[in-house]
C-alpha cells in the first residue's frame, strides 16, 4: 500500500492522546502504512527518529495493546515498546533497527532462522503456562459456533453432510478442545510479521492482534507449513515434540476456523480453497468422525 503523509493536526482522533503520552516530543510528520478494520498503521518522526504508530479505532482491536504488555512482563523477546495508550501503541521501527531486520520471504528456507523461530515459540509456550487468567483470553478455537456452521451450510450447501454433522456434535468437539493443553499461541505466523537479528541467531514475531488462548501444535503447524523441507527440518528439531492429541484435533478444528474466517469475507480468500475442498469432498467429515468417534 503507498503511504500517504498527514500532518497530526488532521488526525484529530489521535492528536490529544498522543501528545498527552509524548510530552514536548510531537510527531512532526505521519506516513500511512496501513488503514483496515479499525487499525490504522503509520509510520511517524519523533526528534528525527523513526518509530511505528498503530491507532487502534474499534474496541476488539486494543487487545493487541494488553498484549504487548503480557508478553513484556512475561519476558518474551517482542519488539519494543516507546509508548501507549488506551488505543494506541508507539513502537520501534524494525525497519531502522540496529539488532534487527524485517523478515524475508527467503527466510522461510533458511535453516538457521527456523531454529531461531523454534527458541522464539518454546519460550512463548512455555511462558504461556504461567498466566493466570489464560482462560480469559480469545481463542481461535472460539470461532467454531453453531452460529458460524450454519452461515457455511447457507453458503456452500453441497457440503451440508460436513456442516451437519459438526452441528450435531459441536459440544463433544468443544469438549475435546477444551481437554488439550493451553497455552499462548501466536496464531499469525507470516514472514511479514517475522523480525531476526542482525546474525541470524535469533528471531521474533511482532504484530500481536491475534495472540490469544490455544494449543501449541496450532503454531507448529502454521509455521511449519510455511517453511521449506530444510527449514522445516531444523524448526522441528529445535523446537521437539509435539502432542499427537493436539494434531488429530487440530485436523479437524484448523479447517472450520479457516473457513468461518473466510466466509465473513465480502470475496472468499484462496488461502481458504484447501479446507473448502476438504469439506466439500468428505475429507473433513472424516477427520471430524474420527475424532469425534474415536
Amino acid at each position: 500500500m503507498s503511504g500517504s503523509v498527514h500532518n497530526h493536526r488532521e488526525l484529530r482522533p489521535l492528536e490529544a492522546e498522543v501528545r498527552a503520552a509524548l510530552g514536548e516530543r510531537q510527531p512532526y510528520s505521519m506516513v500511512l502504512l496501513q488503514s483496515q478494520d479499525g487499525l490504522c498503521v503509520y509510520r511517524v518522526w519523533l526528534d528525527g527518529e523513526p518509530a511505528i504508530l498503530k491507532y487502534m479505532s474499534d474496541v476488539p482491536e486494543r487487545r493487541e495493546i494488553t498484549n504487548y504488555a503480557l508478553l513484556q512482563s512475561l519476558g518474551v523477546p517482542m519488539a519494543k515498546v516507546l509508548a501507549k495508550g488506551e488505543s494506541y501503541l508507539l513502537l520501534e521501527d524494525l525497519s531502522c533497527s540496529d539488532s534487527l531486520r524485517l523478515g524475508m520471504r527467503d527466510d522461510l528456507a533458511d535453516p538457521t532462522v527456523a531454529v531461531a523461530l523454534a527458541e522464539w515459540y518454546r519460550t512463548l509456550h512455555r511462558a504461556g503456562t504461567r498466566v493466570a487468567a489464560l482462560e480469559g483470553l480469545w481463542a481461535e478455537s472460539d470461532l467454531i459456533s453453531a452460529d458460524a456452521l450454519i452461515a457455511l451450510r447457507e453458503r456452500f450447501p453441497e457440503a451440508v453432510m460436513t456442516w451437519d454433522y459438526v452441528l450435531d456434535h459441536l459440544v463433544e468437539l468443544q469438549t475435546r478442545v477444551a481437554e488439550l493443553s493451553r497455552t499462548l499461541t501466536y496464531n499469525d505466523f507470516s514472514w511479514t510479521n517475522l523480525a531476526v537479528s542482525r546474525d541470524g541467531r535469533s528471531a521474533l514475531m511482532f504484530d500481536y492482534g491475534l495472540l490469544g488462548r490455544g494449543y501449541p501444535y496450532a503454531d507448529w503447524r502454521n509455521v511449519t507449513l510455511a517453511l521449506s523441507v530444510e527449514a522445516r527440518e531444523a524448526f522441528a528439531s529445535a523446537y521437539g515434540s509435539f502432542s499427537e492429541r493436539e494434531a488429530i484435533t487440530d485436523s479437524c478444528v484448523a479447517p472450520l476456523v479457516n473457513l468461518i474466517c473466510a466466509n465473513r469475507l465480502p470475496r472468499f480468500p484462496s488461502w481458504a480453497d484447501a479446507s473448502l475442498r476438504a469439506a466439500r469432498d468428505g475429507d473433513l467429515y472424516t477427520q471430524a468422525s474420527r475424532l469425534l468417534e474415536s
